[in-house]
């Protein structure tokens, strides 16, 4: 009997009582209990679908069929809007959280003017300073226009919005701002490039906007950095350049540089292909001085340089958070400007990846990176993995070694017509020691944190596919040769270069991947990207090994 109760509610009524049925529901929104508008607003809901669908749609349960039936007259329609407005006010979250969903169709369906009036509506409860307790649900209405609303409407809204928007960012209610600066960012995420209305005002926001990453407020400054790197992919070239010389000034005056950088981050990774020459040689430079290799501290270190009070941990809460959205940056440029703009900044940003590849102040491995795992030891080996838990909740340093390997693997990606410098060339990184790419990657294959370790087997597993594919077209070969392979000329035509893989990685990468696989407890991502990696090195040539490691 619920069933066929609950199937009456959900069914839309037939053709010549579809009025009635709107009516009843609307007035059913109004009801004393919370059940019953929730209901009823959501009844309300399926009705719209069904009239957005093809004007107006209604279901007969008898015939099991749909058919069309006459659109909603403007009165019920200016009614309908009225009553899900009024129930974003409603005291109950889910009744709120319904009317929201019904509010995002309902925005499909109706007239233009209608669109317009929920719009202004909307903004003005967001930017009454009286309204605090809702405004985060008439923002998430606002927003749900934005994201909804029909393209050949979105010019008429964004010149009823952008102004008040705008004006609320001036706001000293930290929470206006906040509000309207994602609203901001949606909008032109949407209609940035199309809506005319909003193309004009692209100098005034980005005025507002930049005039913001100077806020007290750490959440506002973020925010205003989020809205810059939308609106940097509709800007003119004009106003891009200006941008980025305004970003560019205030780091160089040490403003503050967690929000310029973060900001710079973004708009590297939405626009970088449209930075030149000039403007890329500045950026990097003051990313790698961020990122300097010296300061890339173990916990294998003799010297200990730890931060013990709170003091100092929030500094190097901050600096990390800066390195962060540097390597970040470097995985953008890499991977969307042009090779030869970035070129001659590379061994810079592979040295400093390879670096923070191991930057861990709180931890101890207790050898030496490149040193390999002695059988007897499989134990400790698995064990370790299961350290994070006593590590300390503020340790944010395998963020930082996150992003270096993304920016390792961004540089694999850039080179994989000839990746052989990966696998020969030896960078320096700190304290006098020396790797390749390709080796330090197997040396970090105990790195402890999971997301972290998964990036690591994942970029040795890239540098390896590329590598096979090269060697396929003739630029590298896997023979091994009678000549040290560091030492051979590969930038001529004449010379290829010779990785002698079996002798040097094969069987260090099958015993790390044997530990892992056989690891007690967690890991699975990690066992998964050791199969992936198994299965590329079938590939190679000389395949895994010789018979043990088979």
């Amino acid at each position: 009997k619920s069933f066929e109760n609950l199937l009456k509610k959900v069914t839309i009524m037939p053709s010549s009582n579809s009025s009635v049925s709107i009516n009843a529901l609307l007035k059913k929104t109004e009801h004393y209990d919370k059940d019953e508008r929730y209901m009823a607003t959501s009844d309300l809901c399926e009705v719209i679908k069904r009239y957005s669908s093809s004007g107006a749609v209604q279901y007969h349960q008898q015939q099991s069929s749909y058919e069309s039936c006459g659109k909603v007259d403007a009165a019920t329609e200016r009614r309908i809007c009225t009553a899900v407005l009024s129930l974003l006010k409603d005291k109950s979250n889910d009744v709120q959280a319904v009317a929201v969903k019904t509010l995002g169709v309902l925005l499909t369906t109706v007239q233009e003017e209608q669109v317009l009036e929920i719009a202004d509506s909307l903004t003005d409860q967001v930017l009454d300073s009286s309204k605090s307790e809702l405004r985060d649900v008439y923002a998430i209405g606002l927003r749900t226009l934005c994201k909804t609303v029909p393209a050949p409407m979105g010019d008429r809204v964004s010149q009823r919005l952008v102004a008040r928007l705008l004006e609320g960012m001036s706001s000293i209610d930290e929470n206006i701002c906040l509000a309207c600066l994602d609203i901001l960012t949606d909008l032109l995420s949407r209609f940035g490039a199309t809506a005319a209305s909003l193309t004009r005002q692209h100098e005034p926001i980005l005025n507002k906007s930049l005039q913001q990453l100077n806020s007290a407020s750490h959440l506002i400054r973020k925010r205003a950095g989020n809205a810059i790197g939308c609106l940097s992919g509709v800007l003119s070239d004009t106003l891009l350049v200006r941008m980025v010389e305004s970003l560019l000034s205030q780091i160089e005056r040490g403003a503050d540089t967690r929000a310029l950088i973060r900001t710079m981050c973004t708009v590297a990774g939405v626009v970088g292909h449209r930075l030149g020459k000039t403007q890329i040689d500045r950026i990097l430079p003051i990313f790698l001085s961020f990122c300097k290799p010296d300061d890339a501290f173990t916990g294998d270190d003799e010297d200990d340089r730890m931060m013990d009070d709170d003091d100092n941990q929030e500094a190097m809460s901050r600096q990390n958070e800066v390195r962060e959205s540097c390597f970040n940056g470097f995985e953008s440029f890499v991977l969307k400007s042009h090779v030869e703009l970035v070129e001659p900044h590379l061994d810079n940003i592979v040295q400093g990846a390879l670096a923070y590849m191991s930057y861990d102040p709180n931890y101890s491995y207790g050898n030496d990176e490149e040193d390999e795992i002695d059988e007897e030891d499989e134990d400790d080996y698995e064990d370790e993995f299961e350290d994070d838990d006593d590590d300390e909740d503020d340790d944010d340093s395998w963020k930082v070694r996150r992003a270096a390997i993304r920016a390792l693997t961004a540089v694999v990606e850039s080179q994989k017509h000839n990746p052989s410098l990966l696998w020969n060339k030896v960078y320096k990184v700190r304290l006098g020691k020396s790797t390749t790419v390709a080796t330090a990657l197997v040396g970090r294959f105990k790195e402890r944190e999971e997301n972290c370790r998964v990036d690591v087997i994942d970029c040795f597993t890239k540098l390896l596919s590329v590598t096979v594919s090269a060697s396929a077209s003739g630029v590298v070969s896997f023979a091994p040769s009678s000549k040290d392979d560091h030492e051979m000329d590969i930038s001529e035509g004449g010379f290829v270069a010779v990785i002698d893989f079996r002798t040097k990685y094969a069987s260090a990468l099958v015993k790390a991947c044997e530990k892992l696989l056989s690891g007690r407890k967690g890991g699975d991502k990690s066992k998964s990207s050791s199969l992936s990696l198994l299965s590329t090195l079938c590939r190679a040539p000389g395949g895994v090994g010789g018979e043990t490691e088979i």
